[in-house]
């Protein structure tokens, strides 16, 4: 897995549960972006967990050392011409989506 790579949620949360096959394919990627909204996601996610203090800490961490790309009106899969990294199969069924 070489190349400049779009996280989606799924993909970030089993980074940030330190999933070992996830981390050794993004660590060959050239570049990793994190759309902003996945971001907003996480901390959706955090503040309606047990570990509310722990998963902020892992996502403002996770954050700040990450690339990431606003969303915008215009914001799809493919406005940056990069492959989308998912575990969903629904996005199978989008033209042309990397």
């Amino acid at each position: 897995m070489n190349g400049d790579y779009l996280l989606d949620t799924n993909i970030v949360i089993a980074l940030l549960a330190e999933e070992q096959a996830v981390l050794h394919k993004v660590n060959q990627a050239t570049t990793v972006f994190i759309p902003a909204i996945i971001i907003g996601e996480l901390y959706y996610g955090a503040y309606n967990s047990s570990k509310k203090e722990e998963n902020e800490a892992k996502i403002n961490a996770f954050g700040s050392s990450s690339n990431v790309i606003d969303c915008d009106i215009f914001t799809a899969a493919m406005q940056y011409d990069l492959t989308l990294v998912s575990r969903d199969a629904h996005f199978g069924h989008i033209d042309g989506l990397k």
